[in-house]
């Protein structure tokens, strides 16, 4: 009795045969089949060859754009700007005086009687010279010189609310040390574009005397002028005198007079300086 042999047909040769019949003849040869998922799974899908141009195209178009509006977003201007930001949320800014004789300087009169009822000589120019708050007596010569500073405020940020200011003068020479230096103030500013004789009174609000003395060992003066003295949108100007009565110039004493470090000082940190404290 004669059997027919039963043909076997491997799950990989039909595999092979699938390809061949679905390519027909111009199919690639195919390279290794993975193995059969396992029970309960599935094989994993065809992914599609993909294009480099168009990921090129995608991040051009795409990233980019999305990176450089996230810069724009972070970059966010500080609030002090290119001022000093403090810890309790302010800011500081250092204004130094103007150098033109119609921003500081310095006038004096002088007679041969004290005190001096001549007329007012000046302004002189502070580029030229320190600023003095000064008062002389040469024989029966006496003179009296005022100093005036100004500051140019009207940089500061429009919404800025100012909290307090204060005004330094660094120490340069003296001859003596018997009288005070006072600073003054007033409705801003106190004098003009140019000073005049009718400026040799200008400020009638004074921020107190220091001692020359003081003065002179500590290297400078500093003095709380108030929010109130700066004036947001123009200049904020300052007189400094020297406090000496008639009585006190014994022949034996000469002169006296106290010179501040000018607004041309070679040493910037050491010229006149107005400190602004401000919310922005």
């Amino acid at each position: 009795m004669h059997f027919t042999q039963p043909v076997v047909t491997s799950s990989l040769a039909l595999s092979f045969l699938l390809v061949g019949a679905a390519c027909g003849d111009d199919a690639a040869v195919p390279g290794p089949i993975d193995a059969a998922p396992e029970e309960g799974g599935t094989p994993d899908a065809t992914l599609p060859d993909a294009s480099p141009d168009a990921s090129v195209d995608a991040t051009v178009d795409g990233s980019i754009d999305a990176s450089l509006d996230a810069i724009d977003d972070a970059m966010v201007e500080p609030p002090c700007g290119d001022d000093e930001e403090n810890l309790d949320g302010t800011c500081t800014r250092l204004i130094a005086a103007g150098t033109l004789t119609s921003e500081s300087g310095y006038m004096q009169k002088g007679s041969d009687a004290c005190p001096v009822s001549g007329p007012v000589g000046g302004p002189w120019d502070a580029t030229a010279w320190t600023i003095e708050a000064y008062r002389f007596r040469a024989g029966t010569e006496y003179y009296r010189r005022h100093g005036y500073l100004s500051f140019d405020t009207s940089g500061l940020p429009a919404a800025a609310s100012v909290e307090r200011a204060s005004v330094r003068l660094f120490h340069a020479r003296e001859v003596g040390v018997q009288s005070n230096v006072e600073l003054f103030g007033g409705a801003q500013p106190i004098f003009g574009d140019g000073l005049d004789e009718g400026d040799w009174e200008a400020g009638d609000m004074s921020f107190g005397q220091i001692a020359m003395a003081d003065i002179v060992s500590a290297g400078h003066a500093t003095w709380d002028v108030g929010a109130g003295q700066v004036n947001a949108t123009g200049v904020s100007s300052f007189t400094v005198r020297l406090v000496r009565d008639c009585a006190d110039f014994a022949e034996t004493e000469g002169n006296n007079f106290w010179g501040m470090a000018s607004p041309t000082a070679e040493d910037e940190r050491r010229r006149p300086l107005l400190r602004v404290v401000y919310t922005p």
